[in-house]
């Protein structure tokens, strides 16, 4: 049950996101407290303390004698711009930049996208950078990236290697890897291979660090860690190697979800059963992969982890944080149809 506060934040919000998008023009009234706790279920009380929160961050005033409350003049400008910079093209990276819009608007600020920039000459980038004037830069799975602007920047997430006290937020991707081996290790599996994307990218070696921790806590071993792309091995190759190489496994742990219904494809193409024969595991939670088959896996929470990070940037921008900023936002277990208990059986993949 939502909260008196909750439901407050979830007003003053609403009006934030219509007044950015100009359906509140600047000296027009905005609902009154009635309608707004008519409409969001609320009492008066609380619906006069989101307008109130408004007019402290000077998007609205009250008007005396009957007036209402009306759009402030300069609202259009509210607090400033943030820029994202966002590079990749699966629902992860729409859902993360949802979040920032809701977390900028919340807090006061517009939001204006740059999409995988060419970053080997930044030049354009950068003189649209000055053109608007950001108060503060978010930036997610970028390898590189300038670090001479004079803005405060936030990583989300991915962030180079050799990158040193920077601000960033990060998913706990170990913590993750560690909820999908604990699954698995409950349901009676000891002999498991991991898949991984590449062994570069930092939230995927967490994920694999995590998970063969629990491992290693209940006396056992991965088979193996293996690395997939279909740049060299179609799906169905891939796994045919692996039932060929280890005709003992009992699950397969992905780090991604888009490499589990990948091989979840191929494996019924062989006629692998999934999960009486073989359980599979993903990771993220994507949502055009789980509409078609719920697999087993760890959801990230984009969008809210977006909006977090949104709010932490306002926060370095309006001084409000001392020191680096460092956050890890919480991950959930997702349970899917793709794993089950270990079977008593002879070895089907020989």
């Amino acid at each position: 049950m939502e909260t008196g506060k909750q439901k407050t934040a979830a007003i003053a919000q609403w009006l934030t996101k219509e007044i950015a998008e100009g359906r509140f023009r600047p000296g027009e009234r905005i609902p009154s407290e009635y309608e707004l706790a008519e409409r969001f279920s609320v009492n008066k009380k609380t619906a006069n303390k989101a307008v109130s929160e408004l007019v402290v961050r000077k998007l609205v005033e009250r008007r005396r004698g009957g007036g209402g409350s009306v759009v402030c003049e300069n609202s259009a400008l509210l607090k400033g711009k943030f820029a994202a910079f966002l590079s990749g093209n699966i629902s992860y990276y729409s859902n993360l930049l949802y979040g920032f819009q809701e977390g900028a608007f919340r807090r006061g600020y517009n939001l204006f996208f740059f999409s995988s920039p060419d970053l080997r000459d930044f030049t354009l980038a950068r003189n649209r950078l000055k053109a608007e004037e950001p108060a503060g830069i978010l930036v997610s799975h970028l390898q590189e990236f300038p670090s001479d602007l004079p803005f405060p920047v936030l990583w989300v997430n991915n962030f180079p290697a050799g990158i040193r006290n920077c601000n960033r937020i990060r998913h706990d991707n170990r913590a993750g890897g560690r909820m999908l081996a604990e699954h698995l290790i409950h349901l009676g599996h000891r002999k498991i291979v991991y898949v991984t994307q590449n062994h570069v990218e930092q939230p995927l070696q967490d994920r694999c660090r995590g998970f063969l921790e629990i491992l290693r806590e209940n006396g056992t071993e991965a088979l193996s860690v293996e690395q997939f792309t279909n740049e060299t091995l179609s799906a169905g190759e891939f796994t045919d190697r692996l039932l060929r190489r280890f005709p003992e496994m009992t699950a397969i742990a992905c780090d991604g979800d888009h490499i589990a219904m990948s091989l979840f494809l191929a494996l019924r193409e062989s006629g692998i059963r999934i999960p009486e024969d073989l359980s599979l595991t993903g990771f993220s939670c994507l949502p055009e992969v789980q509409s078609l088959v719920k697999i087993t896996s760890v959801d990230e929470q984009p969008r809210r982890m977006g909006c977090c990070a949104a709010e932490l940037l306002a926060d370095l921008v309006e001084g409000r944080t001392a020191g680096t900023v460092d956050e890890m936002f919480s991950v959930e277990f997702s349970p899917g149809r793709t794993t089950g208990p270990v079977r008593s059986r002879t070895r089907l993949f020989s």
